[in-house]
């Protein structure tokens, strides 16, 4: 038994010893990605708020119409505001001076975005309308009639537009060249809002806000209790199917992919606690938040400017990623 006692002192000896030589090794802490860009984004307050990626800083744009939609041409310095009554005004980025405002349509406009051509797509929701202006053009042209209470448009690589409706939850395919919508998603989500083709994989990806679901409060912000938060649903076209949802909270409004298609930049009203508009910057291979920038509140809080009965609503955004700060001649926000 003595000799059995000794061993034992021994071995922990040795392993005390062994320990004790052994540097402690330390776990680095998780760092999310920088990233760089400024982001300008529709508010419920009318204005456009920009916000410097690479730090955080903010400011805003004051307009004398209600925004409706935001686009901006893929290599350009010049963001385009659409108003809810059917103008056009043209922001130059990098001096900040804008044009007057010109008419584009009957109200109310409601989603715009450019092909790599230069065409600016539209929605003329009053109309039930998809309209487009080409690049020499000032006017805009009628494609084809909508079904009712589609809003939602952007526009892949290959020319297509894409349409989505809140009202009935579908997602249509637009080809410009045919003139012809050539396929339909019936049930694409839960009150649904813009939906993209995904760099990678061309699978869709399709902004679920859950505002309403038949006709009732439903997600956060609406309902009054067990809200659902919005997100992703991804569509795989080849198998005809969602096959994943990315849960991203609030309401999920507008999403756009950077330009290296490795994140996805989502915008969401109402998070994380009702009374914040964050974008969402989502690794696009592990489908992982990655990190949030505040729009909203974080600005205005400084300035003990309260928002509107606490609810913190943007509804559409643009990236500009070649932009390395924030605008001198963005107003502060206050």
């Amino acid at each position: 038994m003595k000799r059995v006692t000794v061993i034992l002192v021994m071995i922990l000896t040795a392993l005390s010893a062994s320990c004790e030589k052994q540097p402690r090794e330390e776990v680095p802490e998780y760092s999310p990605p920088s990233f760089s860009g400024v982001v300008f984004a529709l508010t419920g307050a009318g204005h456009v708020a920009v916000v410097n990626l690479a730090d955080g800083s903010c400011g805003r744009i004051v307009l004398d119409r209600v925004p409706a939609a935001l686009a901006k041409r893929p290599g350009s310095r010049v963001l385009d505001v659409l108003s809810m009554d059917g103008y056009i005004r043209k922001i130059d980025l990098s001096t900040g001076g804008s044009s007057e405002w010109i008419k584009a349509g009957d109200p109310p406009v409601c989603g715009a975005a450019y092909d790599r051509n230069g065409t600016l797509w539209f929605t003329d929701r009053g109309g039930r309308r998809l309209r487009a202006i080409p690049p020499d053009k000032t006017e805009a042209a009628t494609m084809t009639s909508l079904p009712a209470g589609t809003c939602g448009i952007s526009v892949d690589r290959d020319g297509r537009v894409i349409l989505s409706s809140a009202r009935t939850n579908t997602v249509s395919v637009f080809d410009a060249a045919s003139g012809k919508v050539t396929a339909t998603l019936p049930e694409a989500g839960n009150h649904i809002h813009r939906a993209f083709v995904s760099r990678r994989g061309g699978m869709l990806w399709i902004a679920e806000g859950n505002e309403y679901r038949n006709g009732k409060p439903y997600g956060v912000g609406f309902a009054k209790s067990d809200a659902h938060p919005g997100g992703i649903n991804i569509y795989s076209p080849g198998e005809k199917l969602i096959t994943d949802f990315v849960l991203v909270g609030g309401n999920v409004t507008d999403m756009q992919f950077a330009d290296d298609g490795k994140h996805a930049f989502i915008l969401s009203s109402q998070m994380p606690e009702y009374d914040e508009a964050t974008l969402s910057a989502l690794d696009t291979s592990t489908l992982r938040v990655v990190r949030n920038f505040a729009l909203c509140k974080a600005c205005h809080v400084w300035h003990g400017v309260d928002l509107p009965g606490n609810r913190a609503i943007s509804t559409d955004f643009v990236l500009d990623e070649s932009a390395g700060q924030l605008p001198s001649w963005v107003e502060a926000a206050r």
